[in-house]
């Protein structure tokens, strides 16, 4: 578990979220808005939506392109499988 992930606001646009993803070597990126995560957002989920047509990867928001409430739990928390 990653003690400070690195975030991403709801409002940026998909074109800066694979900026960020590329440049930092990041996967996933939790998306925060008004400092509560609200979902995230897979360097996947980006790829699939920049092969679409309709996907202006300028004016798509990380929040139209996000998982929204993603399962969360505390850092103590038993986890079974």
């Amino acid at each position: 578990m990653t003690p400070v992930p690195e975030t991403i606001e709801a409002e940026l646009t998909l074109a800066q979220a694979r900026e960020r993803m590329f440049q930092d070597g990041i996967r996933h990126l939790p998306v925060v808005q008004n400092g509560s995560l609200v979902g995230i957002l897979s360097q996947r989920d980006v790829a699939i939506l920049e092969a679409l047509p309709e996907c202006d990867m300028g004016t798509c928001t990380v929040a139209q392109a996000m998982h929204a409430q993603p399962f969360t739990c505390g850092p103590n928390a038993l986890v079974r499988a």
